[in-house]
Protein backbone atom coordinates (compact mmCIF):
# COMPACT_ATOMS: atom_id res chain seq x y z
CA UNK A 1 0.00 0.00 0.00
CA UNK A 2 1.50 2.96 -0.82
CA UNK A 3 0.04 6.56 1.34
CA UNK A 4 1.15 8.88 -1.37
CA UNK A 5 0.15 7.44 -4.45
CA UNK A 6 -3.26 5.32 -3.27
CA UNK A 7 -2.00 2.45 -5.14
CA UNK A 8 -2.60 -0.97 -3.64
CA UNK A 9 -0.63 -4.29 -5.53
CA UNK A 10 -1.75 -7.54 -4.79
CA UNK A 11 0.84 -10.42 -5.59
CA UNK A 12 1.06 -14.08 -4.82
CA UNK A 13 3.85 -14.95 -2.24
CA UNK A 14 3.75 -18.70 -2.99
CA UNK A 15 3.43 -19.86 -6.83
CA UNK A 16 1.34 -22.87 -7.55
CA UNK A 17 2.42 -26.78 -6.03
CA UNK A 18 0.84 -29.78 -6.23
CA UNK A 19 2.24 -32.85 -4.05
CA UNK A 20 1.42 -36.10 -3.51
CA UNK A 21 2.05 -38.14 0.10
CA UNK A 22 1.07 -41.20 1.73
CA UNK A 23 1.95 -43.72 3.77
CA UNK A 24 1.33 -47.18 5.97
CA UNK A 25 2.51 -48.68 9.33
CA UNK A 26 3.25 -52.01 10.89
CA UNK A 27 3.42 -52.00 14.84
CA UNK A 28 4.43 -54.81 17.06
CA UNK A 29 4.70 -55.41 20.72
CA UNK A 30 5.60 -58.19 23.03
CA UNK A 31 5.55 -58.43 26.21
CA UNK A 32 8.74 -61.17 26.72
CA UNK A 33 9.11 -61.95 30.36
CA UNK A 34 6.67 -60.13 33.51
CA UNK A 35 9.76 -57.14 33.37
CA UNK A 36 10.37 -57.06 30.04
CA UNK A 37 8.62 -55.38 27.15
CA UNK A 38 9.99 -55.00 23.39
CA UNK A 39 7.94 -52.42 20.77
CA UNK A 40 9.13 -52.31 17.39
CA UNK A 41 7.48 -50.31 13.76
CA UNK A 42 8.49 -49.74 10.81
CA UNK A 43 6.62 -46.82 8.50
CA UNK A 44 6.44 -46.47 4.45
CA UNK A 45 6.27 -42.51 3.61
CA UNK A 46 6.42 -42.12 0.07
CA UNK A 47 5.73 -38.77 -2.11
CA UNK A 48 6.21 -37.66 -5.10
CA UNK A 49 8.36 -34.74 -3.82
CA UNK A 50 10.81 -37.36 -2.17
CA UNK A 51 10.37 -40.65 -3.29
CA UNK A 52 9.95 -43.18 -1.02
CA UNK A 53 11.55 -43.65 2.53
CA UNK A 54 11.22 -46.12 5.30
CA UNK A 55 10.83 -45.17 8.95
CA UNK A 56 11.85 -47.22 12.22
CA UNK A 57 11.27 -47.07 15.72
CA UNK A 58 11.72 -49.36 18.69
CA UNK A 59 12.19 -49.99 22.24
CA UNK A 60 12.61 -51.70 25.05
CA UNK A 61 11.16 -51.47 28.69
CA UNK A 62 13.27 -52.64 31.69
CA UNK A 63 11.18 -53.49 34.92
CA UNK A 64 14.44 -53.59 37.60
CA UNK A 65 12.00 -52.58 41.09
CA UNK A 66 8.73 -52.17 42.25
CA UNK A 67 8.63 -48.97 40.83
CA UNK A 68 11.49 -48.52 38.94
CA UNK A 69 11.85 -48.73 35.09
CA UNK A 70 15.08 -48.78 32.36
CA UNK A 71 13.71 -47.46 28.83
CA UNK A 72 15.53 -47.57 25.75
CA UNK A 73 14.78 -46.34 22.45
CA UNK A 74 15.04 -45.68 18.98
CA UNK A 75 13.61 -44.37 16.03
CA UNK A 76 14.36 -42.35 12.64
CA UNK A 77 12.37 -39.74 11.23
CA UNK A 78 11.72 -37.47 8.32
CA UNK A 79 10.47 -34.21 7.08
CA UNK A 80 9.77 -33.07 3.79
CA UNK A 81 10.88 -29.69 2.40
CA UNK A 82 8.08 -26.77 3.43
CA UNK A 83 6.14 -25.48 0.20
CA UNK A 84 7.24 -21.93 1.30
CA UNK A 85 11.32 -22.86 1.10
CA UNK A 86 10.34 -24.84 -2.64
CA UNK A 87 7.71 -22.34 -3.87
CA UNK A 88 8.27 -19.16 -2.13
CA UNK A 89 8.09 -16.04 -5.01
CA UNK A 90 10.80 -14.38 -5.65
CA UNK A 91 9.82 -11.53 -8.10
CA UNK A 92 6.79 -9.87 -5.33
CA UNK A 93 7.57 -6.45 -4.50
CA UNK A 94 7.30 -6.35 -0.74
CA UNK A 95 10.71 -7.58 0.18
CA UNK A 96 10.75 -11.19 0.14
CA UNK A 97 14.50 -11.36 0.28
CA UNK A 98 15.08 -15.09 0.09
CA UNK A 99 15.00 -17.52 -2.90
CA UNK A 100 13.07 -21.04 -3.47
CA UNK A 101 14.98 -23.89 -4.37
CA UNK A 102 12.66 -26.56 -6.01
CA UNK A 103 15.42 -29.87 -5.19
CA UNK A 104 15.79 -29.99 -1.79
CA UNK A 105 15.74 -33.10 0.06
CA UNK A 106 14.19 -34.06 2.85
CA UNK A 107 15.23 -33.46 6.03
CA UNK A 108 16.33 -36.88 8.09
CA UNK A 109 16.78 -37.94 11.58
CA UNK A 110 17.97 -40.72 13.94
CA UNK A 111 17.81 -40.59 17.39
CA UNK A 112 18.73 -43.16 20.86
CA UNK A 113 17.29 -42.20 24.40
CA UNK A 114 18.24 -43.76 27.55
CA UNK A 115 15.68 -42.86 30.51
CA UNK A 116 15.35 -44.42 34.02
CA UNK A 117 12.00 -43.32 35.96
CA UNK A 118 11.01 -44.35 39.46
CA UNK A 119 8.33 -43.83 42.23
CA UNK A 120 9.48 -43.40 45.82
CA UNK A 121 7.42 -42.98 49.10
CA UNK A 122 4.72 -44.09 48.47
CA UNK A 123 1.48 -43.50 50.78
CA UNK A 124 4.28 -42.88 53.35
CA UNK A 125 2.77 -40.54 56.09
CA UNK A 126 1.64 -37.60 53.99
CA UNK A 127 3.40 -37.82 51.19
CA UNK A 128 1.55 -39.47 48.41
CA UNK A 129 4.58 -40.42 46.04
CA UNK A 130 8.20 -39.07 44.98
CA UNK A 131 8.57 -39.43 41.14
CA UNK A 132 11.80 -39.21 39.61
CA UNK A 133 12.95 -39.38 36.44
CA UNK A 134 16.48 -38.86 34.34
CA UNK A 135 16.94 -39.58 30.75
CA UNK A 136 19.32 -38.58 27.85
CA UNK A 137 19.38 -38.55 23.94
CA UNK A 138 21.33 -38.30 21.38
CA UNK A 139 20.07 -36.96 17.49
CA UNK A 140 21.39 -37.21 14.28
CA UNK A 141 20.00 -34.61 11.82
CA UNK A 142 21.19 -34.61 8.09
CA UNK A 143 20.12 -32.29 5.02
CA UNK A 144 19.16 -29.41 7.34
CA UNK A 145 17.33 -27.00 5.65
CA UNK A 146 18.46 -23.36 5.68
CA UNK A 147 18.59 -20.21 4.00
CA UNK A 148 22.48 -19.01 4.18
CA UNK A 149 22.87 -16.12 1.68
CA UNK A 150 19.26 -15.79 0.98
CA UNK A 151 19.30 -19.17 -0.64
CA UNK A 152 16.98 -22.16 0.90
CA UNK A 153 19.48 -25.51 0.38
CA UNK A 154 20.60 -28.57 2.52
CA UNK A 155 23.19 -28.02 5.31
CA UNK A 156 25.38 -30.92 6.31
CA UNK A 157 24.38 -32.91 9.64
CA UNK A 158 23.70 -31.49 12.90
CA UNK A 159 24.13 -33.40 15.93
CA UNK A 160 21.94 -32.65 19.06
CA UNK A 161 22.42 -34.11 23.08
CA UNK A 162 19.97 -33.42 25.37
CA UNK A 163 19.50 -34.52 29.08
CA UNK A 164 16.92 -34.14 31.47
CA UNK A 165 15.91 -34.59 34.66
CA UNK A 166 12.42 -33.97 36.76
CA UNK A 167 11.33 -34.95 40.12
CA UNK A 168 7.85 -34.72 41.35
CA UNK A 169 6.50 -34.39 45.18
CA UNK A 170 2.75 -35.14 45.77
CA UNK A 171 0.96 -35.06 49.01
CA UNK A 172 -2.17 -36.28 50.25
CA UNK A 173 -3.99 -33.06 50.95
CA UNK A 174 -3.74 -32.26 47.31
CA UNK A 175 -0.63 -30.19 47.61
CA UNK A 176 2.50 -30.95 44.95
CA UNK A 177 6.22 -29.78 44.43
CA UNK A 178 8.30 -29.95 41.00
CA UNK A 179 11.38 -29.35 39.36
CA UNK A 180 12.45 -29.78 36.00
CA UNK A 181 16.07 -29.05 34.15
CA UNK A 182 16.97 -29.39 30.94
CA UNK A 183 20.07 -29.12 28.93
CA UNK A 184 20.24 -28.92 25.34
CA UNK A 185 23.40 -28.40 22.74
CA UNK A 186 23.68 -28.37 19.46
CA UNK A 187 27.15 -28.85 17.45
CA UNK A 188 26.96 -27.53 13.65
CA UNK A 189 29.67 -27.24 11.84
CA UNK A 190 28.17 -24.15 9.36
CA UNK A 191 27.94 -22.29 12.81
CA UNK A 192 29.99 -20.13 14.62
CA UNK A 193 32.91 -22.18 16.69
CA UNK A 194 30.61 -25.24 15.64
CA UNK A 195 28.09 -24.82 18.14
CA UNK A 196 24.63 -23.30 18.02
CA UNK A 197 24.06 -20.71 20.83
CA UNK A 198 21.09 -18.70 19.47
CA UNK A 199 18.95 -20.59 22.20
CA UNK A 200 19.09 -21.46 25.77
CA UNK A 201 21.61 -24.79 26.42
CA UNK A 202 20.27 -24.68 30.45
CA UNK A 203 16.39 -24.35 31.69
CA UNK A 204 14.78 -25.13 34.62
CA UNK A 205 11.53 -24.62 36.06
CA UNK A 206 10.35 -24.84 39.59
CA UNK A 207 6.99 -24.79 41.54
CA UNK A 208 3.91 -25.92 43.07
CA UNK A 209 0.57 -25.81 43.69
CA UNK A 210 -1.83 -25.69 47.22
CA UNK A 211 -5.17 -26.58 47.37
CA UNK A 212 -7.64 -25.55 49.64
CA UNK A 213 -11.51 -26.41 50.48
CA UNK A 214 -11.24 -29.52 49.06
CA UNK A 215 -9.80 -28.50 46.06
CA UNK A 216 -12.07 -25.93 45.18
CA UNK A 217 -9.42 -23.21 45.27
CA UNK A 218 -5.65 -23.93 43.93
CA UNK A 219 -2.75 -21.48 43.86
CA UNK A 220 -0.01 -22.45 41.99
CA UNK A 221 3.59 -20.80 41.17
CA UNK A 222 6.16 -21.33 38.25
CA UNK A 223 9.73 -20.32 38.48
CA UNK A 224 11.52 -20.47 35.50
CA UNK A 225 15.38 -20.00 34.55
CA UNK A 226 16.97 -19.91 31.42
CA UNK A 227 20.49 -19.24 31.06
CA UNK A 228 22.23 -16.94 28.30
CA UNK A 229 21.76 -17.17 24.50
CA UNK A 230 23.44 -15.06 21.71
CA UNK A 231 21.11 -13.27 19.47
CA UNK A 232 22.97 -12.80 15.65
CA UNK A 233 20.75 -10.36 14.91
CA UNK A 234 22.07 -7.81 17.88
CA UNK A 235 25.06 -5.95 17.74
CA UNK A 236 26.66 -5.98 21.43
CA UNK A 237 25.76 -3.05 24.08
CA UNK A 238 27.57 -0.08 22.22
CA UNK A 239 26.40 2.90 24.60
CA UNK A 240 26.45 1.38 28.38
CA UNK A 241 23.43 4.20 28.24
CA UNK A 242 21.33 2.07 26.01
CA UNK A 243 21.61 -1.56 27.80
CA UNK A 244 18.57 -2.62 25.88
CA UNK A 245 20.74 -2.63 22.80
CA UNK A 246 19.10 0.53 21.21
CA UNK A 247 21.28 2.27 19.46
CA UNK A 248 21.17 5.84 18.12
CA UNK A 249 22.38 6.65 14.29
CA UNK A 250 24.92 9.23 15.76
CA UNK A 251 26.63 6.23 17.33
CA UNK A 252 25.94 3.81 14.52
CA UNK A 253 28.20 6.28 12.26
CA UNK A 254 30.97 7.14 14.42
CA UNK A 255 31.59 3.29 14.47
CA UNK A 256 29.66 1.06 16.96
CA UNK A 257 28.63 -1.23 13.51
CA UNK A 258 30.79 -2.30 11.06
CA UNK A 259 31.25 -0.57 7.39
CA UNK A 260 29.14 -2.99 6.22
CA UNK A 261 26.71 -3.04 8.50
CA UNK A 262 22.90 -2.34 6.43
CA UNK A 263 22.12 0.17 9.36
CA UNK A 264 25.18 2.07 8.07
CA UNK A 265 23.45 2.61 4.83
CA UNK A 266 20.17 3.42 6.79
CA UNK A 267 21.48 5.80 8.60
CA UNK A 268 22.62 7.74 6.25
CA UNK A 269 19.51 9.05 4.76
CA UNK A 270 19.05 12.14 6.07
CA UNK A 271 15.47 11.33 7.92
CA UNK A 272 16.62 8.65 9.65
CA UNK A 273 19.60 10.72 11.21
CA UNK A 274 18.61 11.29 14.33
CA UNK A 275 16.60 7.98 14.88
CA UNK A 276 17.19 5.29 17.63
CA UNK A 277 17.32 1.79 16.08
CA UNK A 278 15.67 -0.87 18.64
Amino acid sequence: FDPYLHCKIVERQITDSERTTGGGFIQADWKVHPRVALSGGLRLQVSSQFGASLLYSGGAVFKVGEATHIKLFASSGLRPPSVVSTNVNPQTASGVSFQPNPDLDAETSRSFELEVNTTLLKDEGVIRDLYLRANGAYTLLDNVIGRPAGVYQNSDSRDILTAEAVARLRFDAGHELWANYAWTRVYDDGAVGGRLRNFAEHVTNVGGKLQFLDERIELGAVFTFKSSMIDENRPAVYDPDRPDYSLSCEAILAGALPPEHALRRACQFTTLQDGIWV
